[in-house]
């Protein structure tokens, strides 16, 4: 999602743009603000050595499937 907010800044003529990834039934939402290039939630680091899921659990909290 990231990735492709970057591709669309400077593009979008809008004040805010939001996304959302999921991940089986867990989503997760993003949102730039294309004034500061902002994109919410921040990025993770790249490991170069091994890959690592080091997403904080709140970022995937909500789930669509529990009222």
């Amino acid at each position: 999602m990231r990735e492709r907010f970057e591709k669309l800044f400077g593009k979008v003529k809008i004040d805010k743009l939001s996304g959302i990834s999921t991940l089986g039934t867990r989503v997760c939402f993003y949102e730039i603000n294309p004034q500061s290039g902002y994109i919410e939630p921040e990025a993770i680091p790249d490991d170069l050595v091994r890959i690592k899921d080091v997403a904080p659990a709140h970022r995937w909290s909500l789930d669509v499937t529990v009222p």
